[in-house]
């Protein structure tokens, strides 16, 4: 008998989808790293595990400072230093590691500011998703729309 309501209850919990262990959620991977250099407005190196790496942001684009500067490539690069130089930022991986220059792709965090979101709220950036990494692309979208409308930025003197 007892034999019997177990398997049944075994059979109602598969039914119902309930299973003895708990449904594990993967966390994001997610490291701390301090900033060495400011690259551009969307690129820095870091210290990890104690070497030297580039963390290239994803989900947006600044104007380029090399070879030659662009409109408003100095003032996203200074920007860009302003949120995160010398300090200990958190990385956080997307779908995918590293762009064709052997770059870390992540989102980057310093202390409570998303870095990425806090250069196209300001202007500094455009928004640009490129698949797998597009969690955030309709919201930098919609942050890329803002900063345009109110002129923010390099919205306010180029021509993009």
């Amino acid at each position: 008998m007892l034999e019997s309501v177990f398997i049944l209850l075994s059979s109602l919990m598969s039914l119902f989808g309930v299973t003895s262990a708990p449904e594990v959620v993967p966390v994001p991977n997610t490291v701390e790293a301090e900033v060495v250099q400011v690259i551009d407005g969307d690129t820095i190196d870091v210290l990890l595990n104690g070497e030297k790496a580039r963390v290239r942001y994803i989900g947006i684009d600044t104007p380029e400072v090399y070879p030659e500067y662009e409109c408003f490539g100095r003032e996203a690069k200074k920007a860009n230093q302003d949120l995160v130089t010398g300090k200990l930022v958190i990385l956080v991986s997307g779908q995918e590691d590293k762009d064709k220059y052997d770059r870390l792709l992540r989102y980057v965090y310093a202390g409570e500011v998303f870095v990425n979101e806090e250069l196209l709220k300001t202007g500094m950036a455009f928004a640009m998703p490129v698949p797998p990494n597009i969690k955030y692309a309709k919201d930098f979208y919609k942050l890329q729309k803002e900063a345009k409308a109110y002129g923010f930025g390099l919205w306010s003197t180029c021509d993009y």
